[in-house]
């Protein structure tokens, strides 16, 4: 999940000393600032993403909008 990633790069970004130098999967070598930056956009980019459902009737209301357009996007 996208909040457990947040979580995992929160307790390498604890793990990982401030000298070390991060290897990425591609693309150049990460310091442990850039990782930091990495997770601070995951938080943001989540909260944006999760706004829309943050009120008790917010599932409900989107089911019904997604419902009127694309029954196959109905929740």
């Amino acid at each position: 999940s996208v909040q457990g990633l947040i979580n995992n790069v929160a307790s390498l970004i604890n793990q990982i000393p401030a000298d070390a130098k991060i290897i990425p999967g591609h693309g150049p070598l990460a310091t442990i600032e850039d990782l930091k930056r990495f997770h601070e956009m995951l938080k943001e980019t989540s909260k944006i993403v999760l706004a829309p459902y943050a009120t008790p009737n917010a599932i409900a209301s989107t089911a019904r909008r997604n419902s009127s357009r694309d029954p196959v996007c109905a929740v």
